[in-house]
Order: C-alpha cells, then structure tokens, then sequence
C-alpha cells in the first residue's frame, strides 16, 4: 500500500505592519454547525495518524463491504435516516457521495491545497484534492475532488466513481447575514456480479485466489448520476460576548430568519446484455 500525502498553503502572503507575514490560519466547517449558536471550526487533518485509514468505509467506521473500495457499503449500525426522500438506490453508495451536508466551509487567510492519492491492493487508488482560497476577508471559495478506482476481489467488481463539490462562503462584516452556496456532482459506474455462483467453491478451489470464483452475472453494469445546488441564506441577530471585539467567530447568535434551498437531479441505469 502506497499513500501519499501533501500539504500546500501559500508560500507568500500579506505582511503586517511590522514587515512580518502572519501565521497561517486555515479552518472550516460543515453546514450543520451554523445551526448552533456559535460557530466550530475545524481543522484539516494533514497528520500521519491513521493515514492507512484512506477509504471512506475505514473511517465511517463500522460498515462491510461487497469487495473493494467504492463496493456497495452497509452500516453496521442501525440508523434512521435523518430526512425522509425519494428511494433511488443509492442507499448503499450513500457513503461515497458529496452532500450539502459534509461541503466544507473554509475561513483561511492564505491559499490552502491538500493532495491525498493512496495505491492499495488489487489496483485499488484513491486520489483526493482538496482547495480553498479567500478572495476576499468575507468571502471564501473550496473545491474538493475524489476518484476512486478498484477492481475488486472478486470477478466482475470493477469500480469507477468521481466527486465534485464547489462551495462558497460570503459573510458580512459583523457577522450578521451568511450566505453559503454548494455545487455538486456525483458519479460512478459499478460492475454487477450477482454474488457467487455457488458458496461450495470454498471447499474445493484455494481461497487465495478468489479471482476465479464464477459468479452470476457476467455482463451487467450499473450507472449513477447525480447533480445537487444548495443555497442557504440566514440573517442573524448577533451579540458579541466581548464588546471590544467584533470578530465573528466569538459571535452568538440570538434570532435567527433562514431561507434554503436545493435542487437535485439524480438517474440510475442498469445494463446486463445476458
């Protein structure tokens, strides 16, 4: 297993009055922490601990999979589902998707590039890039990329996906009107196998090449498609804690008027030419 990992901010910035650059400032957070009355920033995780953990099955730690990364995935954990929506099958991709729900929402004052590209078994990769950039004090744009390919262990397992998500941030100075904009596409293409032809196959043939185990389907395919446009717009009444401060990241927020709203196009194809 091969993992690379690499962390670019700016190598230049803006310096101070004293001649001196400031320190780097990078954090971000996820649609649902603007519904607390303060916001949490996070950090981006660029440590070495559990970098093996590089698919999203190992870290949305307990879920099984049919084969290799990018495989349909089932959580272990019962969970209701937090909104109810149409079924369209992808439930057992759900894990492989960008959603308005995990865009991120930078808050940095110098360009910030992070590249993650992993090389597992069974020509199993994974390659994510990660940017944000504030054009402005108030205004911040990221982009998140991800392609996951693999074969699979088993025949007829090959795996193709792809993730896009575009997302803006603009807030006012004192921090009392937000606006967040999300643009999304999600797509993979999975190869079908049915399952093995008959489970009788692991007493007779070596369990080391599992490669060679027949399966049901030999020509089927499935397709998946999505598009997602999230805007959210707040306008909050806001107090600072500290009055001779009016940073917006100590603010708290006490009335609140929202308005949301989201489109999405979804599609699921099917092929088997048996």
């Amino acid at each position: 297993m091969l993992v690379l990992l690499a962390s670019l901010p700016a190598l230049a910035g803006n310096a101070d009055s004293s001649g001196k650059e400031p320190p780097a400032f990078i954090r971000y957070f996820h649609i649902s922490a603007t519904e607390n009355d303060s916001l949490l920033y996070l950090s981006p995780d660029s440590a070495l601990e559990s970098f093996e953990l590089y698919t999203p099955a190992a870290r949305e730690f307990p879920h099984a999979l049919l084969g290799g990364a990018g495989t349909a995935a089932q959580n272990l954990e019962f969970r209701l589902p937090p909104f109810m929506e149409n079924y369209t099958g992808f439930s057992g991709y759900d894990l492989y998707r960008f959603s308005p729900g995990n865009s991120r929402f930078y808050k940095c004052n110098k360009p910030y590039t992070q590249i993650n590209y992993a090389l597992g078994p069974k020509k199993e990769q994974l390659l994510q890039v990660d940017y944000a950039q504030n054009f402005s004090p108030l205004w911040n744009i990221s982009a998140r990329f991800r392609k996951i390919l693999s074969d699979g262990y088993y025949k007829r397992q090959n795996v193709n996906t792809g993730n896009i998500d575009i997302s803006s941030w603009y807030h006012n100075k004192p921090g009392s009107y937000n606006l967040f904009c999300s643009f999304i596409v999600n797509k993979a293409s999975v190869q079908e196998n049915g399952g093995l032809a008959s489970d009788s196959v692991f007493r007779t043939v070596s369990v080391e090449d599992p490669w060679i185990y027949p399966v049901k389907l030999a020509h089927a395919e499935t397709r998946f498609g999505e598009k997602i446009f999230f805007i959210r717009q707040s306008w909050n009444r806001v107090m600072h804690p500290d009055s001779s401060t009016k940073d917006s990241s100590t603010q708290l927020s006490t009335q609140r008027l929202s308005y949301e709203f989201s489109y999405s196009e979804k599609t699921r194809v099917y092929e088997d030419t048996d």
